[in-house]
């Protein structure tokens, strides 16, 4: 359980970020964010959800209105976008007899607190051969914030476990809120450990684009930039996400001139930040993405995403002609403290015609309020583990493990890392599809208890079609 007074002790307690000053605020609005940067900078306190009525008032008078006139102008111009990319960003990974390909997952990690820092550490325990951020740095990817999380560089490389192999990195909507330069400077720069290793050096290439594709016999994985268009700059607006977000137009022509999937005999699994779909409240779909990948193939994919800061999973789904049929997995807790608030819960209209088969609605800790008169607890809410997915490649076969991992730094600790979920997928060349194989719940071997909203206790049902 954590606790915490209006004086910060648990901030000063570590030295880092608590979950209690992401819970409730905003997350969404890039003149917020920035200020929550530009306090921290200054030494102030992070930002926290006031715990009355009268005080989330003050606070909307004093932050919101004021911070809004201050502050609205620096969403800043997005960086220039890489042009002339070829394919020096696509990674053909041989493969050795017997042995795996491994790829370690994570999105909306990079929060710098004791939770995000206890998932990179139990990551680096499993020495995957590559590791993958699906973007996201709080509040706004300054360098600052980058570096707190990821590592300034040379022998400072934060928390991010850096795989054996390589490391990358994709970009979401809270690096761009500070125009993204820093997060693709410190993506590109080898000393500050992104790209491939170098064999024999321990050293890095740098990533030269904010996307990347690797190519095994029979699978390729794609990680593709949703976070360049996330944002809109105008000057009445208080929440610039865009819905209508589409890929960048040089990463397409890349895919389309040297990646070429549509003539590729192999399965295809997508990584991207923002999600196809969700079935749950107050989340926004980007589908543009869906329309442009039919550009790419017409074969049904895999599509890991974050954004949304929970873990779950969905049956195939197209959303009609001209878009892809995708099987969609959400693994956005990555550092972010799953809200099991009302407003944040399944939307029961969009289970069946989003095809939700199961969602993690475990409780992991609990915040307490203390901001009543004395420091008197006023009220407790609940939140979710963290996690991460494990991706294990082997000839035609594709295993995907999903982890709950949480540990809060306290004397009381919940320290946990266990596999809740594994599934199991195959390529098949002659009919040039991926093929649902299995799917095991291994929750209830752990304290878990994964949630199936049709009340069909049935992990297969990740690779069934939706029903609307």
């Amino acid at each position: 359980m954590i606790t915490k007074n209006s004086h910060g002790a648990r901030r000063n307690l570590t030295g880092k970020r608590s979950l209690y000053h992401y819970f409730g605020v905003n997350t969404r609005s890039g003149h917020a964010n920035l200020r929550y940067s530009y306090q921290e900078a200054a030494g102030k306190e992070p930002p926290r959800r006031s715990a009355t009525v009268l005080h989330r008032l003050q606070d909307f008078l004093n932050n919101n209105i004021l911070a809004w006139f201050i502050h609205n102008w620096r969403v800043r111009k997005h960086y220039e976008y890489p042009v002339g990319v070829g394919d020096e960003v696509i990674y053909t990974i041989s493969e050795e007899a017997g042995t795996d390909i491994t790829m370690g997952v994570a999105a909306d990690w990079a929060s710098f607190t004791p939770q995000s820092a206890y998932v990179g550490m139990r990551m680096n325990e499993k020495n995957f051969q590559y590791t993958i951020h699906l973007g996201d740095t709080y509040y706004s990817g300054q360098d600052k914030e980058l570096a707190d999380n990821f590592g300034a560089g040379i022998n400072d490389f934060g928390y991010w476990p850096r795989g054996s192999k390589g490391c990358f990195a994709l970009a979401g909507n809270h690096e761009m809120f500070s125009s993204g330069q820093a997060w693709l400077d410190m993506v590109r720069a080898p000393y500050r450990g992104f790209g491939m290793r170098i064999p024999g050096t321990g050293s890095f290439t740098g990533q030269p684009a904010p996307f990347f594709c690797f190519l095994t016999e029979s699978w390729c994985v794609l990680g593709l930039d949703t976070g360049y268009q996330s944002l809109t700059r105008a000057f009445l607006r208080f929440n610039p996400d865009n819905a209508s977000l589409n890929f960048p137009d040089e990463m397409m022509n890349w895919l389309i001139r040297f990646v070429k999937p549509k003539i590729q005999n192999r399965g295809i699994v997508v990584l991207t930040h923002h999600q196809y779909i969700s079935a749950f409240k107050n989340e926004t779909e980007y589908v543009n993405p869906a329309k442009q990948l039919t550009q790419l193939t017409d074969k049904e994919i895999l599509w890991i995403w974050g954004h949304e800061h929970r873990f779950s999973m969905y049956g195939k789904y197209c959303k009609g002609d001209g878009y892809i049929a995708a099987y969609g997995r959400c693994i956005g807790n990555g550092g972010m403290p799953d809200e099991h608030t009302e407003g944040r819960k399944v939307d029961p209209d969009k289970i069946k015609s989003r095809n939700l088969v199961l969602y993690d609605y475990c409780v992991a800790d609990k915040i307490v309020f203390n901001d009543g008169e004395d420091g008197e607890p006023v009220r407790s809410e609940d939140f979710g583990s963290n996690g991460y997915a494990a991706l294990t490649i082997r000839g035609e076969n594709l295993a995907i493990e999903y982890y709950s991992c949480y540990g809060n730094g306290q004397d009381h600790s919940l320290d946990k890392d266990d596999i809740v979920l594994k599934e199991r997928w195959r390529y098949d060349p002659d009919a040039a599809k991926i093929v649902f194989m299995h799917a095991e719940d291994l929750a209830m071997q752990t304290t878990h208890k994964m949630s199936y909203p049709t009340g069909v206790n049935d992990p297969g049902g990740i690779g069934n079609s939706n029903t609307a």
